[in-house]
């Protein structure tokens, strides 16, 4: 995988950035335009920024419940604080 590509994967593993970064964030962050990097990103993980963001905001949602730390309320609330 590209390494600028790696870079914003692991970003976006860190839930609190998920939600917030932006492509033109991302693209900036690589030195590239928006639209550069969305055709990059997509070229290398085989789906578009905007859903690979929303499936690691779901996957991180499923370990809050897997892991059972917190009341489902409250995760309830943290899934809808990102839509």
């Amino acid at each position: 995988m590209d390494p600028r590509v790696e870079l914003i994967t692991r970003v976006v593993a860190d839930q609190k950035a998920a939600g917030r970064l932006s492509a033109k964030e991302a693209g900036s962050l690589l030195g590239l335009c928006e639209g550069h990097f969305l055709r990059l990103f997509k070229h290398e993980v085989g789906i578009t920024f905007r859903r690979y963001k929303r499936l690691a905001r779901i996957a991180g949602i499923a370990t809050l419940l897997t892991d059972n730390i917190l009341p489902v309320k409250q995760i309830a609330g943290v899934a809808l604080a990102g839509l």
